[in-house]
């Protein structure tokens, strides 16, 4: 009994190494189809590098979902998008929104130290790193992300194993089977054709290492160029403060002008004003002198008259009257008779 006892613990023993070998297949093959799935969704490099202006355009939407769907990191904790885990158990991505300190800057790619083991890195979740610093992952263009490294512990001893008989005695392990060979047809399953996680880890860094260097030309180019409008709308404004102030000698020099013209012009105002006052003054007397002239002729003429019809005028205060002249006894006719009486002495 006890032999066949042992023959069929060893039996049993055979068949749950069988049901463990094919549950181990099993879950290989599932893995490997999950990593096919996996790849097959993310691509490969080249693809996504055949896609150029797409990737852009890809990166600025998860910009733009990330803006609408977080406000604020919890308790100001620094915020990485686009990122990706390195081998080294690191995370890689720009910096979303940094703190208020100024110790980071909005699109700075940095890279964490070492996550803490037993932390799954997913979207929207606060990592822990092993120096204690913690950030928080935003958006991220993938779904599924490698989880960091395990660390490597010393080997932990073999459980033993027990009988299936119940005697309860330890069974040392047992030596590695081997299957004598047959002519079972084996299918093996092949490889996926993308690349392992850890050079699809390699090349999504690398792509963003590049990204980074992109971004960087662009922002000296950008710089380059606000140099070059700056240095430009200093000699705009230079030109423009020349004008300006040509614009004001200019109008200096005219008022100046102007000044002067008015002073001329009313010394010129001035002069006429006496000349023409001479004149008046002259003409005023010559007219005076014409009228006295003309009082003269015309009382000469009239007294001339009156002298003519034998009346004389006297001037009388203000006025002139005529002067009456003083009667003249006219001589008496004498008759013949009293010329021969006159001879005779007899009439006087």
């Amino acid at each position: 009994m006890g032999c066949n006892n042992s023959k069929d613990a060893g039996l049993l023993d055979d068949d749950m190494m069988d049901v463990m070998d094919n549950h181990e297949a099993a879950v290989r093959k599932s893995i490997v189809k999950k990593d096919s799935a996996r790849f097959k969704k993310r691509g490969t490099f080249k693809v996504e590098q055949q896609r150029g202006g797409m990737q852009k355009k890809k990166d600025h939407e998860l910009r733009m979902r990330a803006r609408e769907e977080i406000k604020t990191a919890p308790g100001g904790i620094p915020t990485l998008v686009n990122w990706v885990l390195t081998p080294e158990g690191a995370v890689l991505g720009e910096v979303f929104e940094g703190l208020k300190n100024g110790d980071y800057h909005e699109g700075e790619l940095i890279q964490t130290s070492e996550i803490s083991v037993g932390v799954v890195c997913k979207e929207w979740s606060v990592v822990t790193t092993e120096s204690g610093s913690k950030y928080f992952l935003g958006i991220n263009d993938t779904d599924e992300l490698p989880l960091p490294p395990a660390k490597i512990g010393p080997p932990s001893e073999p459980h033993p194993r027990l009988s299936l008989n119940g005697g309860g005695e330890t069974i040392p392990p047992q030596a590695t089977k081997t299957k004598s060979p047959t002519t079972t047809t084996t299918t093996t399953i092949p490889p996926p054709s993308s690349s392992p996680p850890q050079e699809e880890g390699d090349k999504r860094t690398q792509m963003v290492r590049s990204r980074a260097e992109s971004e960087a030309r662009l922002l000296e180019k950008q710089k380059q160029q606000m140099e070059r409008a700056k240095a430009k709308r200093a000699d705009i404004d230079a030109k423009k403060e020349a004008q300006v102030q040509s614009d004001r000698d200019l109008a200096s020099n005219k008022a100046l002008g102007n000044a002067q013209e008015k002073e001329k012009w009313a010394k010129n105002r001035e002069k006429l004003l006496k000349r023409q006052e001479t004149r008046v003054a002259e003409e005023k007397k010559i007219r005076e002198h014409y009228e006295s002239e003309r009082q003269q002729n015309a009382m000469r003429d009239l007294a001339l008259t009156k002298e003519a019809q034998g009346i004389k005028e006297m001037r009388v205060g203000d006025g002139i009257v005529p002067m009456m002249e003083p009667s003249v006894a006219k001589p008496k006719r004498i008759k013949p008779t009293d010329l021969a009486r006159m001879a005779n002495g007899e009439v006087k």
